[in-house]
């Protein structure tokens, strides 16, 4: 029998990351699922992943519903309790109780109110122990509620409303605001991307199309307007009313930020010359998006970086011109692991 007494987070995490690779059965009756917590699953076949049970609560707040609509996604059977604020890791081998949600760390609340929280646990192996706590495991489940496409919409709104949104003046780096949500889950998403170079003949094009519309929207008259050529600029739509961080990769190697975009509503989106559709966006400042200064630049820096040396897959599709992606995909793997070598421990 063991009972040892896990006093960090990475402690916590090797544990369960331990408990479910020698486990036949799975339950985690955990309140809070933030960015990142789908990577204590990495490496389950889909067999294992449908046997896998959930309760989580998506009414505090607490919960990414984004990740919670993943794990369904992938047929994991998940439901939530309103009460709920167990944080319990059972496997058929052994029991993991403490204070740590499962989220971006991989176990934190994330939100910036709980960076730099202490977490504890105690693990253990003890059959009398693992039964007692699959009786509560189950009981627990048979409590929760089937999660509905309703459920997950007012979980988006109570997420929302909690995000730590940051501070033109807030200096916190890139890094940190990142891993924090500031710039994800909002209501208007934000993406970044590598630009192409405009042919002359698409900026002729554009720029009559843009005045045209700028008579015909008022909301436009004031505004700096510029568009993307679909297909030849990137590969899929960018979503209208969305928030873009473009970026342009010259000959040289160099990347340099070109602006900071919002697409437009759909029925703004032309046809152009020769076949081409083009997508409206209009510039707009950096705090705009909740951004400063100090975490642009960084950005710029990072993205510099993983073009020129970064090798895994996602990499070479951030190497081509014309891709983009959420932000939040940098905390995902592989970039996560490039991210966090290039800021380092400054943050």
């Amino acid at each position: 029998m063991t009972l040892e007494f896990l006093g960090s987070r990475n402690a916590i995490t090797e544990k369960i990351r331990e408990s479910f690779e020698n486990a036949s059965e799975i339950r985690c009756i955990v309140a809070f699922w933030g960015n990142g917590a789908l990577g204590l699953f990495d490496g389950m076949s889909k067999e294992c992943l449908r046997g896998i049970r959930i309760v989580c609560n998506l009414t505090m707040g607490g919960t990414n519903p984004r990740v919670i609509k993943e794990m369904l996604d992938r047929e994991i059977a998940v439901r939530h309790n309103s009460t709920l604020h167990s944080k319990v890791y059972w496997t058929d081998q052994g029991v993991i109780v403490g204070s740590a949600n499962a989220s971006a760390n991989v176990l934190s609340l994330e939100s910036a109110a709980q960076e730099g929280w202490l977490e504890s646990a105690l693990y253990s192996n003890h059959r009398r122990i693992i039964d007692e706590v699959g009786r509560y495991v189950d009981e627990m489940w048979c409590k929760s509620n089937e999660i509905t496409r309703r459920d997950l919409e007012k979980a988006r709104k109570n997420w929302r409303k909690r995000r730590p949104f940051s501070s033109p003046n807030d200096e916190i780096g890139f890094l940190d605001a990142l891993k924090r949500g500031m710039f994800t889950d909002r209501d208007t998403p934000v993406y970044i991307g590598m630009d192409v170079d405009p042919a002359a003949e698409f900026q002729e094009d554009v720029a009559i199309q843009a005045d045209e519309m700028q008579r015909q929207y008022l909301d436009l008259r004031d505004r700096e307007l510029g568009a993307w050529v679909w297909e030849r600029d990137y590969r899929i739509p960018l979503p209208p009313e969305t928030f873009v961080i473009s970026f342009f990769r010259e000959h040289q190697g160099e990347v340099r930020r070109t602006g900071i975009w919002k697409t437009l509503r759909e029925n703004c989106n032309r046809d152009g010359r020769s076949n081409s559709t083009y997508q409206y966006a209009y510039t707009l400042p950096v705090r705009k998006i909740g951004m400063n200064a100090r975490q642009r630049d960084e950005l710029l820096g990072f993205l510099q970086h993983l073009v020129a040396h970064c090798p895994d897959e996602l990499a070479e599709n951030l190497r081509d011109e014309g891709c983009y992606i959420p932000i939040d995909r940098l905390l995902e793997p592989p970039l996560r692991q490039h991210l966090d070598d290039w800021f380092g421990g400054d943050q």
